[in-house]
């Protein structure tokens, strides 16, 4: 059945190119050039940028969403080398992966974010790539090169988009093939035997049809140091990527665009801290334990195996903590026929996503906690969308489906030197079926003053078998052998002590969520001058309800398993403004957010579930754009945030008024450039500095004090030297230049023998980049 499905989803996805591309002209001709810069334009002027917010292109300054758009020639300055690293430059973002570089995402934007690391809980932050909508946590994790944008949308995005926008979205969008010859071929070597080379070609191979080819490999060492030598240092990565887009051009009113892509990331890619926490009995805050104080009577800062600390970027890890391997293929193809002034477009998704990872969960010599996770996942989505513009109407609207199939195959064997030894097991299977209907209509009443209104239907069915067991050994001196390298249900278990069955045999229909929803907005937009934009908006958005799955309580009654859908309702308003002759911009918003049955995970001992809470979030965002004089640009952005999550029980079973997880109050970035040629060498010598800080912020919803995560402050600098035509550049980078020790996630286990672990913010990084372009 898998196998005949994903063939059905490849053949549907690659059925609509195929044909078109193999009767297209197949003899080459000579390439056109590169198109050249318009020199009406002074180069100290703020660069219009084209996104795509609402499904078409428009000027951002036009949009009346809170965007933040980074370029490819930003991402690639700025030293973003994957996907996760975009919060460096982007206001009232944030990211906390426990896993490390290669696996989950768990963005946050403006304090909305989902804290629950299984791959089969979907995020309120919806990731696209290419128009493809990402379910998996895991398959938003990728390496960045050549790309032509990203986009960051916060709030709801719930007509447009749909599938789970409550809190934002992010759009990666791939550079594209071009009608000229162009390409580029980058090497980097660094710290920690940083090894990276980068390349893209792009051929016009006839007047009809282009083609473009890129691709990444990279590998490091580890910069975790593990104290005993046993395992691997941990921040060892290796990742491979390749892309590859075919677009075809038949006559002006017809273009098809099939894009194919394969990533794939391993290694001992993250190796955690340990540090003993208690829990206060009266409060049920789970605290971090101080000198001196002996909690458990194991000795001062120990834990309940009366395991010490490791702390300053080392590690204790005794068994695995692994990537054994994550690997993603994308299949996208957008088709678009352009007559007069309509435009018709269906545009194809098919994403294959497969993760295998093992960890030793607390990060000591004891074996208390290890896990293996492993994720197969299948999606394919459609849609059909139709583009009207009508002078002052104009409209978007369109059909979308999803089909989502979901495997999880998990182990988590505990306690394995002590008698009590066990192993969770949970073996999972869901179907997810989408469809929906939207449409988007903007009138423009007169030159100054334009409405938008937007309405989306939906109707999410989901179906959800598991079953949780808690096993017994075979053999107690190597209990559940092959852990880390058989598939978790081939592992030897011998007894069953508890379960939680959630089939449909055991428990009828409430194995089956049916569920419609809709969102809406209206807009309303005020152009006082040409370079001038003021706009409010109320949306409302939604997140498909859902079941608890992976390592949840045995005692997880049947009618707990499936949470609720969450509603935002989003009130804002903005302003985008260029002024100084356009050689400044500032953009300003403000929000406020009603939400309903916000998704909330909580832990009952050793085992997770999500329930569902109100919230009320306000805050703000700027985002500031500089160029005072000529070659020099400054970047400056600022976001805050105030959260409230309405009743929320801490692990000690206390209830009381919380701060939304992963929501820091303030986020704070900063960007100087200054680029001159030097005429003595005939070069252009560039500078530059990068700068973020951030906020403190929880964890985890319950707010305990062990679960805070510090505020930071990064620095990054850049110097780059190339030639006239920028056919080549060398740059020298360090990243984190004051080598700022941080924790970058953290994750309480006071459940299974009092400890917390988590990562580290990686430490000062320093390489050096050459990049040729040929055209």
């Amino acid at each position: 059945m898998g196998r005949a499905f994903a063939k059905k989803q490849l053949i549907l996805a690659l059925g609509s190119s195929l044909p078109m591309v193999m009767a297209a002209p197949v003899s080459a001709q000579q390439s056109k050039s590169a198109p050249t810069a318009d020199a009406t334009t002074s180069p100290d002027q703020i660069a219009e940028i084209v996104v795509t917010a609402q499904k078409r292109e428009q000027a951002l300054s036009k949009v009346g969403i809170s965007i933040t758009a980074l370029s490819g020639n930003e991402i690639a300055q700025a030293g973003i080398k994957d996907s996760m690293q975009i919060v460096n430059s982007v206001p009232n973002m944030e990211n906390q992966s426990i896993y490390g570089p290669g696996s989950s995402t768990n963005f946050s934007i403006r304090g909305v974010a989902q804290n629950d690391y299984n791959d089969g809980t979907e995020s309120p932050i919806a990731t696209y790539v290419d128009e493809i909508y990402m379910v998996p946590n895991g398959a938003g994790a990728f390496p960045l090169y050549d790309m032509e944008r990203v986009e960051v949308l916060r709030g709801p995005q719930g007509t447009l988009f749909g599938r789970n926008s409550t809190g934002g979205l992010i759009h990666f969008i791939s550079a594209k093939p071009v009608d000229y010859f162009e390409g580029m071929l980058s090497g980097q070597i660094g710290s920690y035997r940083t090894r990276e080379i980068t390349g893209m070609l792009n051929v016009p191979i006839n007047e009809h049809l282009a083609a473009r080819v890129a691709g990444q490999y990279h590998t490091n060492a580890g910069w975790v140091h593990n104290v005993t030598g046993n395992q691997p240092d941990g921040g060892q990565i290796k990742t491979g990527s390749i892309r590859g887009q075919i677009k075809w051009t038949p006559s002006s009113t017809i273009t098809n665009n099939l894009k194919m892509s394969y990533d794939h990331a391993s290694g001992a890619q993250s190796g955690v801290y340990h540090e003993a926490i208690g829990i206060n009995a009266t409060s049920g805050d789970q605290f971090l334990l101080g000198p001196g104080q002996d909690f458990y009577g194991t000795g001062p800062q120990r834990d309940s195996n009366g395991q010490p600390n490791f702390t300053n970027r080392t590690t204790d890890n005794g068994q695995p903590r692994l990537l054994r391997g994550v690997n993603s293929t994308n299949i996208a193809n957008r088709f678009d026929i352009k007559l007069d002034r309509l435009t018709i477009s269906a545009v194809t998704g098919y994403n294959r996503y497969f993760r295998a990872q093992v960890e030793d969960c607390d990060g000591t010599q004891v074996r208390a906690c290890q896990t293996q996770y492993q994720t197969r996942s299948r999606l394919f989505t459609q849609e059909l969308r139709l583009n009207a513009d009508f002078d002052d109407i104009k409209f978007t609207g369109g059909l979308y489906y999803l089909h989502h199939r979901l495997s999880l195959d998990n182990i988590a064997p505990l306690f394995l030197d002590t008698p009590g030894q066990i192993a969770l097991t949970a073996v999972a299977k869901q179907i997810s079926q989408s469809y929906a209907i939207y449409g988007n209509v903007e009138y423009q009443f007169t030159p100054e003053l334009k409405l938008v209104v937007g309405a989306r239907g939906s109707k999410d069915k989901k179906h959800f078998q598991q079953v949780l067991n808690v096993n017994l050994p075979c053999d107690a001196t190597n209990p559940f052998a092959g852990y880390d390298t058989l598939r978790p249900s081939d592992v030897p278990v011998c007894g069953i002590a508890a379960s939680n069955v959630f089939t449909d045999a055991a428990v009828g229909g409430l194995t089956r969520i049916s569920k419609n929803t809709w969102s809406a907005k209206a807009e309303l937009d005020f152009t006082p001058s040409p370079t001038t934009l003021i706009y409010g908006s109320i949306s409302r958005g939604v997140k498909s309800p859902g079941f608890n799955n992976g390592f949840i309580s045995a005692g997880l009654p049947a009618s707990a398993f499936q949470f609720k859908s969450e509603t935002l309702v989003a009130y804002e308003a903005g302003l985008k403004s260029q002024f100084f002759n356009r050689h400044a911009s500032l953009s300003l918003a403000g929000f406020y957010y009603d939400y309903t049955n916000y998704d909330t995970l909580n832990y009952i001992g050793v085992g997770s579930f999500i329930d569902n809470h109100d919230a009320k979030l306000y805050g703000a965002e700027a985002e500031l754009q500089f160029h005072p004089i000529h070659g020099l640009t400054l970047n400056a952005s600022a976001g805050y945030t105030h959260s409230k999550l309405d009743s929320v029980a801490n692990a000690g079973l206390v209830v009381a008024d919380r701060q939304m997880p992963l929501a820091p109050k303030w986020t704070l970035n900063g960007m100087a450039r200054y680029e001159t040629e030097v005429p003595a060498i005939k070069q252009v010598v560039g500078v530059q500095i990068d700068a973020r800080a951030r906020a403190n912020y929880y964890a985890n919803p319950g707010n305990d004090s062990a679960a805070r995560l510090p505020s930071i402050g990064v620095v990054d600098a850049r110097i780059d030297v190339s030639n006239i035509n920028k056919d080549y550049t060398l740059a020298l980078v360090v990243k984190n230049a004051f080598n700022k020790r941080y924790i970058s996630s953290i994750f309480l286990e006071q459940g299974i023998a009092g400890y917390r672990f988590g990562n580290y913010g990686m430490p000062r990084w320093f390489s050096a980049e050459l990049t040729y372009k040929f055209r």
